[in-house]
């Protein structure tokens, strides 16, 4: 054999913290490949999502990729063909079957949802106007829903102002909405009831 033929080394030994590093900044560096290789994955198609924090399971890694915006925006985009594909409420889906569905694939409770609210200062029962959260698409047709089963059919209104000192009798809020409207009550004890439907 030649002297310049390679000779086999041993590596050098390491540490269990060392090794634990080292498997750390792998998996890293192939966690990161694997989002450049979705993100290239998406760059022909128009993807659209809710700019809400239950939605980040299915957007992680993807955000420059998308578009955010209310569910209610999400669906006109689609009816639209503005996008190519989007998380929407099952209701869009019910009511138009132009669209595939991915199974599978949700953001559902199998219990109360908290961040869904009717507030009102009267009882339900006396509603004839409802102001809705412009924002909420679901939400609307379930309390429709939930309301013809009591035989209550209120015409259901967009509610334009979110000042809650101002805030009609009948409000459906949603997310955020919903959840800054109950810390308000809270905090100035005004007397509007709040109660789930």
């Amino acid at each position: 054999m030649s002297d310049d033929t390679p000779k086999l080394r041993l590596a050098a030994p390491e540490s269990p913290e060392e090794l634990a590093h080292r498997f750390e900044r792998e998996r890293r560096a192939a966690h990161l490949q694997q989002e450049d290789i979705l993100n290239e994955s998406l760059a022909p198609f128009r993807v659209g999502s809710v700019p809400f924090l239950n939605a980040v399971p299915l957007t992680r890694g993807l955000e420059e990729q998308i578009i955010f915006v209310t569910p209610s925006k999400l669906a006109r985009c689609l009816q639209r063909d503005e996008l190519d594909a989007a998380l929407v409420s099952v209701t869009e889906v019910l009511f138009h079957d132009r669209y595939d569905v991915l199974d599978g694939i949700a953001i559902a409770s199998l219990g109360e949802v908290q961040s869904v609210l009717v507030a009102h200062r009267r009882p339900i029962e006396e509603a004839t106007e409802i102001f809705c959260d412009t924002a909420s698409l679901t939400s609307v047709n379930l309390l429709r829903i939930l309301l013809a089963e009591r035989g209550l059919r209120p015409e259901f209104k967009p509610l334009a102002d979110y000042d809650f000192a101002k805030m009609p009798e009948y409000a459906l809020l949603i997310g955020d909405r919903r959840l800054i409207f109950c810390v308000h009550r809270a905090d100035t004890k005004s007397g509007t009831s709040a109660r789930l439907v």
